[in-house]
């Protein structure tokens, strides 16, 4: 099948120069196309990530939903690296903070989780999560929208990390795109949540399943 792509993929402005760059359109590329499940472009996405810059050396992604502002949803997604990410935002997203796990997907398109955090020492569960699972650290990629639904890509990283400006404002693009590939892929699917294999509250069970995911 012939992939379909964005046309109006904005590269005047990411030219030569930085291999983030170069990092940043390789990912972009990979998110505008719009066959395929949506578990298959997750990880292609996430292994890409992974390829292009380090950040990604464990990268995840996945579709969420925000609707109900009391927690996360994660609706499908896939790894590239360590396989039992997923779970561990998951469990991370449950003791975080309300506040914090907002602002995540609500605030700031790129940004790690102790740039989030600052010096609340609320966050300090969440961060020991991540510890006890030999991290120190998340870099999110969030690409939403008003409607409550979105796509993020993230990496889990070894030390405390400060997202530069270069990093926020190359990777944002990269956000911008996740986004609009996602609201595209809605539109031609239907609704997310019949199409999800299963759904996860923000404490880790299971709202919702299909029937061939639950045996």
């Amino acid at each position: 099948m012939t992939k379909d792509r964005f046309t109006h993929l904005d590269y005047a402005n990411l030219r030569a120069g930085s291999r983030v760059i170069d990092d940043c359109i390789s990912v972009i590329e990979t998110a505008g196309r719009l066959d395929g499940e949506p578990e298959a472009w997750l990880a292609e996405i996430a292994q890409c990530a992974r390829r292009a810059s380090p950040l990604f050396e464990n990268a995840f992604c996945f579709l969420y939903d925000i609707r109900d502002l009391g927690g996360v949803r994660i609706v499908a997604g896939a790894t590239a690296g360590d396989p039992g990410a997923l779970d561990l935002i998951a469990r991370t997203d449950a003791v975080a903070p309300p506040e914090v796990r907002m602002a995540a997907y609500l605030s700031r398109p790129v940004d790690t989780f102790s740039g989030l955090c600052g010096d609340d020492s609320g966050s300090e569960a969440a961060l020991q999560v991540l510890r006890e699972a030999g991290y120190a650290d998340v870099i999110g990629v969030v690409g939403g929208d008003p409607t409550g639904f979105g796509c993020l890509l993230g990496g889990l990283l070894h030390q405390r990390t400060k997202a530069s400006r270069e990093t926020r404002h190359h990777w944002s693009r990269v956000a911008a795109h996740i986004a609009t590939a996602y609201r595209t892929r809605r539109g031609m699917g239907g609704d997310v949540l019949d199409a999800a294999d299963v759904v996860l509250s923000p404490n880790g069970q299971v709202e919702h399943a299909a029937a061939d995911a639950t045996g």
